[in-house]
């Protein structure tokens, strides 16, 4: 239902505009109210100055850091976002901020420790009231970091390593001050960083250095000692066994080429006299002197035989005295060189056997050194254990001489420099005289205009007179009555006469009702029984009129019985279920009963675990997901829970899925999703529809069964409450389906 208004539209506006132009004092003193507003805030808060100081983060690092800057790399790490958000951490730490405090004496100042003056009406009562800390609790300290951290704004500034720091103080020198002293104290203590790290790397690599250099004494005393008692000497290039089988091949080769030479030169001479008979063209013998003086000899022989052939016959005695005497020098000249012979043929020999005696001395030495190699392989593995602790002492001391480089923190490159100091601000930052009286005064504008409007609103609609809606008909009912030509209830009361009411919503007491059993299984409630769905749809809709219907009677006894039950027994789970009928009575009774406890701000649920039902189209609700997609994983709660459109209850369907796939999985699952629900909402209503043989399995976890059917099925009820109390369903309640009541009712209404 809803209210309409007697006029066809709504609030003229040049109406409201005119009832908020009476209203002009209240609009004008909501302004002045803005403006004082505005002074108030001038006068009160105190201006605060703000200044800013920014830093870079990069790499301050150059290859003349070091001592051996060769092949180092002037940029040992990339500044990436990452590392400028770590920095923005640092710069707002609580360290950080305790050196600025003790270097700049901030504890002595007013403003960052209230404890120096006294705190004043309103801090007290601040305090008294738990908005504000006592600082009597903390240490000056204490309250000199909660300040600055209070007004410190650190921030990166986009796309840039660039680091931006604020801060705000009632005092623009000290807001300078402060900023300033942060990023210096920032810059040193990335120093500090590279110091320590500098330090201990300088430490250890000094231990390091201690040990290696008694490493590699150890080991070039283990060299020489091995070469020593291996007869491993080094000569001036290489070692004494090599340099001595060069020198002995050298005097074998000399050996062998004065053998050679003497035996030719003897050879030669042999020749010489075989086919000369002298040796005038052999040097060895002219060389020696005895031959020399033989030759004059022969000479003077010979030239003495000259000049007595001249004088004498060759007969003569003197002719064959000079002539013997020739010839007794040629002889002796022969002697002579055999005798050469002999000398250079002796040296041959002598030369034959050195070089013998150098061949013998060279295989010898050839077997020492053979044995000498075997020896070398352990002696250059020694060197080269020599060799490798000399080269890791010397990068050590490399190392270490760096380290001394950094020794003095005024050297540490660090990765932070200040680009921008902050400097003391003239102009207060806040409050701003001309933005805050703005803002005032257009929020007492508009507070005004709102409340005038609001007033002329109100006015215009105390004077409606408002009449009640025809209740609209279900379009699927509607469409259903043009088809069967059902003429519909008519929507005016006027004319039915009054009927007794309740004289509470919710008639706990149960409906007499004339059957045989009514003292060992009575009825809650009567329903009438329906005979089509357009009747469904028509008592659907009657229950949205002034008058309780007996749809509305029905369901607020049946609520509450319910409601007895969960106050006395804690149940929160109820079943409808039909036996006898064509399942639409429950289905109403299950809507209606719902609607009724959701009026009384109760959470409540209904779950439909019947498939091809009208349970959707009673509800009003759309085709959707609902139990049958929840069961098989394709749908969540948050996905099959939809609302009733006239209530707030909420409403589970039964889904798009066939009951061949669904049905088994129900079954199974139905226990855990009805847990899951009782922990959320107050009342769970589960509609089974008619009665079949797996009501009881699906029916096991609710607490009360609630049954209609007609009169002349109780005995039908009253076996079924014991098939469901055997499994385990404490209560049943039985809701008579009765013809005459709707009848009466039809009568009422035609009289």
């Amino acid at each position: 239902m809803s209210l309409k208004s007697e006029q066809s539209q709504g609030i003229n506006m040049s109406d409201a505009v005119r009832g908020i132009w009476r209203r002009k004092m209240l609009v004008t003193s909501s302004l002045a109210l803005g403006l004082l507003t505005g002074l108030t805030i001038m006068t009160v808060v105190k201006p605060s100055f703000q200044s800013e100081a920014q830093v870079i983060v990069e790499n301050l690092a150059t290859p003349y850091d070091k001592a051996n800057a060769q092949g180092q790399d002037s940029t040992h790490e990339l500044v990436n976002d990452r590392m400028v958000a770590s920095q923005v951490s640092v710069l707002k730490s609580q360290d950080l901020a305790a050196q600025v405090a003790d270097t700049l004496k901030l504890t002595e100042k007013k403003e960052f420790n209230p404890l120096l003056g006294d705190l004043g009406v309103f801090s007290r009562i601040s305090i008294a009231l738990g908005f504000s800390d006592d600082p009597r609790l903390l240490t000056p300290a204490q309250l000199a970091l909660s300040r600055i951290s209070s007004k410190l704004t650190v921030y990166p500034v986009p796309e840039s390593n660039v680091i931006g720091i604020k801060y705000q103080s009632s005092d623009g020198q000290v807001a300078a001050n402060v900023a300033n002293a942060i990023a210096e104290a920032y810059v040193n203590s990335t120093r500090e960083t590279a110091a320590g790290s500098t330090g201990r790397a300088r430490e250890w690599l000094s231990q390091q250095i201690v040990d290696l250099r008694g490493k590699v004494s150890t080991s070039e005393a283990a060299v020489e000692k091995y070469r020593s008692e291996a007869g491993l000497l080094k000569g001036q290039t290489v070692t004494l066994g090599e340099q001595q089988i060069s020198e002995l091949n050298s005097q074998i080769t000399l050996a062998d080429a004065a053998s050679s030479e003497a035996t030719a030169r003897a050879n030669e001479i042999k020749s010489l006299l075989a086919a000369k008979g002298t040796v005038d063209a052999s040097s060895d013998v002219l060389s020696s002197p005895v031959v020399q003086n033989l030759r004059e000899q022969q000479s003077t022989a010979a030239r003495k035989i000259s000049e007595l052939s001249a004088t004498y016959l060759p007969n003569h005695p003197k002719m064959i005295a000079a002539q013997q005497e020739l010839n007794s020098i040629n002889v002796h000249l022969r002697q002579e060189a055999l005798k050469v012979i002999d000398s250079l043929s002796g040296q041959a020999k002598v030369a034959n056997a050195r070089a013998a005696s150098l061949r013998a001395s060279l295989e010898s030495m050839k077997g020492r050194e053979s044995d000498a190699n075997q020896s070398d392989v352990k002696l250059k593995e020694l060197e080269r254990d020599a060799l490798a602790n000399r080269t890791l002492l010397e990068t050590m001391l490399s190392r270490y001489a760096d380290a001394n480089a950094r020794q003095d923190l005024s050297l540490q490159p660090g990765f932070a420099r200040v680009i921008q100091k902050a400097a003391a601000q003239s102009t207060a930052s806040f409050p701003k005289f001309g933005p805050i009286m703005l803002l005032c005064s257009l929020a007492g504008l508009l507070l005004g205009l709102g409340l005038a409007f609001l007033l002329e609103v109100m006015s215009a609609a105390a004077s409606v007179v408002p009449v009640r809606e025809a209740p609209r008909a279900h379009p699927a009912r509607a469409a259903l009555d043009n088809e069967m030509a059902i003429p519909q209830m008519p929507v005016s009361w006027q004319a039915t006469p009054a009927q007794p009411q309740p004289a509470s919503p919710f008639d706990p007491a149960p409906i007499a009702v004339a059957m045989p059993v009514e003292k060992t299984f009575p009825a809650v409630a009567a329903l009438p029984l329906i005979g089509s769905l357009s009747s469904a749809f028509e008592m659907v809709e009657t229950s949205f009129g002034d008058r309780p219907s007996e749809l509305t009677v029905a369901s607020n006894q049946i609520a509450a019985s319910c409601l007895e039950l969960r106050e006395k027994q804690g149940a929160k789970t109820f079943s409808f279920t039909s036996i006898g009928s064509r399942g639409n009575e429950s289905i109403l009774a299950s809507i209606a009963t719902a609607r009724a406890i959701a009026a009384l701000k109760l959470k409540i649920v209904v779950i439909d675990v019947t498939a091809g039902s009208n349970f959707d189209s009673l509800f009003g609700l759309p085709q959707g997901p609902g139990l049958s997609d929840l069961v098989s994983g394709e749908a969540d709660f948050t996905k099959v829970i939809c609302r009733d459109p006239h209530s707030t209850t909420h409403v589970i369907r039964y889904g798009l899925k066939s009951p061949v796939q669904s049905q088994i999985a129900i079954l199974e699952k139905m226990s855990s999703i009805i847990n899951a629900l009782a922990s959320i909402y107050d009342f769970i209503i589960v509609h089974s529809g008619e009665a079949s043989p797996s009501t009881p399995a699906l029916l096991k976890d609710c607490k009360t069964a609630i049954l209609l059917a007609p009169a002349n099925r109780q005995k039908d009820v009253e076996a079924a409450a014991k098939v469901l109390e055997s499994k385990g369903i404490r209560n049943a309640l039985y809701v008579r389906l009765d013809e005459t009541i709707r009848s009466s009712t039809r009568q009422a209404a035609s009289a």
